[in-house]
């Protein structure tokens, strides 16, 4: 990944180191700590049939651009239940870009189908995304990266993951 997109395994590493520092600190056992920052490091991998004029693209992309790139989940997905030593983290994996009130992608999943892991590497995948810099976008502040996922809960993002991302990381916004 890192020769194709190296924003995109940077990126992948910290979902990861993010992601089991959250579960760490919701308690979960060590086997699923372990599971959870594997699929985290793996969750963009469908990332690698995405063209490079769209990954990299400075622009705004358009909306067949768009939906190439939403691809990658169910790529993501799909790839690693191939692969027998992480077909058992393919839909953890594939799950990062999922809301809680069915407004995400791919599948427009909602908390019912949503399990606690699924919903860690989501907050830990989202606040990732904003404060990185990437050809598109500079990165926003750990602060403001705490209001704008403050502002998905309960809804979109689940509570405990953002508090759990806020303590974790030093602070931030507490979630009500």
């Amino acid at each position: 990944m890192d020769a194709k997109s190296p924003f995109t395994y940077h990126h992948s590493v910290r979902v990861a180191e993010t992601a089991e520092s959250m579960a760490r600190h919701l308690g979960m056992e060590p086997e699923s700590v372990v599971r959870i920052r594997r699929a985290a490091l793996l969750h963009d991998i469908g990332k690698l049939f995405v063209p490079d004029a769209v990954l990299h693209k400075k622009e705004g992309l358009t909306q067949d651009e768009l939906d190439t790139v939403r691809e990658h989940a169910s790529l993501t997905e799909e790839i690693l239940r191939c692969v027998g030593a992480f077909s058992d983290l393919a839909t953890m994996a594939g799950r990062h870009h999922e809301r809680l009130d069915g407004s995400g992608y791919p599948r427009g999943l909602t908390s019912e189908d949503l399990t606690l892991e699924d919903r860690i590497i989501a907050v830990a995948d989202f606040y990732s995304a904003m404060t990185e810099n990437r050809p598109y976008h500079q990165a926003i502040s750990h602060e403001d990266a705490m209001a704008v996922l403050q502002r998905y809960v309960p809804h979109k993002l689940d509570a405990a993951c953002v508090l759990a991302l806020a303590t974790v990381r030093g602070g931030g916004i507490p979630v009500a």
